[in-house]
């Protein structure tokens, strides 16, 4: 994050400038953020592109403007058009400067552009601005990654015209505008290829590496190999495309055949989609960006609407299993099924107190997201069974499974639901603030 500091010579408080950057700086850097502090108090647009300058070279991803004393709008435009990144404006307590005043009057000004935007109120000690700021900054980390994300579509192009002569649909145009990552168009033989070079020798001594997260198998010996061999096959296509995201053709002709790949590799952090899903593959990116450096699961749960039951107040999402086996309450628990040629991997969600659930819609560039805080429960032999012994979590929420399927169903949220465990709910929110992305709360 940059952190500048803007005042003015001819305004009062503008003998505070050096401290209260210096004060600001320091309960940042405490905060654990990676700093980058303006290297001049901005007075003039010469300071202001002097200090542009100097932060555009920095690799920062997000910025803090402390309005000191009022400026005017032309200052605090030039780092909004030269920078472009998430920014937070801090106003400080001082009736003589009118630093709230100039805060309120710019961002006025940006809610008349459509520039989103956060501000903070307090002193530089004020605990409730430094969460503001840490939230802020992850945010600019998780919308820097987004738009420097590679997603890889493993399927069949779209050779099929309706109105246009393009072998992209629009809607990949126009999500990538939104979001900024990039999509590569792949063939899933790429990944079946490869897979077809490895040797059994090469395949066992990978399951080898793989056991203490793999679960019983009660596959047969050969589809376990090959899941090994397209393993090694998802791994090749990361490199050479250098991706960040994964996401695999399935029904009817591949069903289940990245299963076994995605669970490994998403304990690995890398987010492999089974089932053609763009925009929800980029949402596991989102969550697992978010929770980078935090001590939970590194990958991301991809479940669907199974059922729901309001006298005991739960949800039961279910899916034929392709989750990072860390969300099992024990590796023994875990078991792998044979699933026509391919797997699934199925397991018992173990109990998170916390945790975040989204969900992404939309079409033709307006996007809305799910963004809910929930808790997973612990559930029975019994209930793993009526499930059809799949991947399987009983999820809760604050409002009756009752009320939050109406919302659902009111407002258009699809049935792939992605959950993180932590409370992601705020930093997710402001990410989709920046990226003009609107919210559907749940909490």
């Amino acid at each position: 994050m940059g952190l500048v500091a803007l005042a003015s010579k001819l305004e009062l408080g503008g003998e505070r400038s050096d401290d209260l950057l210096a004060a600001t700086a320091k309960s940042l850097t405490d905060a654990g953020i990676d700093l980058v502090v303006g290297k001049l108090i901005v007075e003039n647009a010469a300071d202001a592109l002097q200090v542009c300058d100097q932060l555009k070279n920095s690799g920062i991803t997000s910025l803090a403007i402390v309005d000191v004393t009022w400026q005017s709008d032309s200052l605090k435009y030039l780092f909004a058009q030269q920078l472009g990144l998430p920014t937070l404006y801090w106003a400080t307590p001082y009736a003589d400067t009118f630093s709230m005043a100039c805060v309120q009057h710019f961002t006025s000004v940006l809610k008349i552009q459509n520039i989103p935007f956060q501000y903070v109120y307090g002193l530089p000690t004020d605990q409730a601005a430094i969460d503001k700021a840490v939230l802020v900054a992850k945010a600019g980390r998780v919308i820097d990654t987004l738009a420097n994300a590679r997603v890889a579509l493993v399927g069949p192009r779209n050779y099929w015209r309706i109105a246009g002569a393009m072998d992209m649909v629009n809607e990949e145009w126009q999500f990538s505008k939104k979001f900024g990552s990039t999509i590569i168009h792949v063939e899933m033989e790429e990944i079946t290829d490869f897979a077809g070079t490895v040797s059994d020798d090469e395949a066992r001594s990978v399951l080898q590496d793989l056991a203490s997260r793999t679960g019983k198998v009660n596959a047969s010996d050969e589809t376990l190999l090959y899941s090994a061999k397209v393993y090694l096959g998802t791994k090749a296509l990361v490199a050479k495309y250098n991706l960040d995201v994964v996401v695999g053709e399935c029904f009817p002709r591949y069903s289940g055949l990245l299963n076994l790949a995605a669970s490994w590799l998403g304990d690995e952090g890398l987010v492999v989609e089974t089932e053609g899903d763009i925009g929800g593959a980029v949402v596991q990116h989102i969550l697992n960006t978010a929770a980078s450096g935090d001590e939970v699961a590194v990958a991301t749960i991809l479940a669907e609407t199974g059922s729901y039951d309001d006298e005991n107040d739960h949800f039961n999402f279910a899916h034929e299993g392709s989750t990072a086996t860390a969300y099992a309450e024990d590796v023994s628990q875990v078991r792998v099924e044979q699933m026509g040629d391919a797997t699934q991997v199925c397991f018992i969600v173990k109990p998170l107190e916390k945790a975040t659930v989204c969900s992404l819609v939309g079409a033709d560039g307006d996007y809305k997201m799910l963004v809910a805080n929930a808790s997973t429960l612990e559930a029975s032999q019994e209930e793993w069974e009526a499930a059809g012994t799949r991947l399987f979590a009983k999820l809760r929420f604050t409002e009756k499974p009752s009320k939050v399927m109406d919302t659902m169903v009111r407002e258009g949220i699809g049935h792939h639901w992605l959950i993180k465990e932590g409370d992601y709910a705020e930093l997710i929110q402001i990410v989709c603030d920046y990226l003009q992305v609107s919210t559907l709360r749940i909490r």
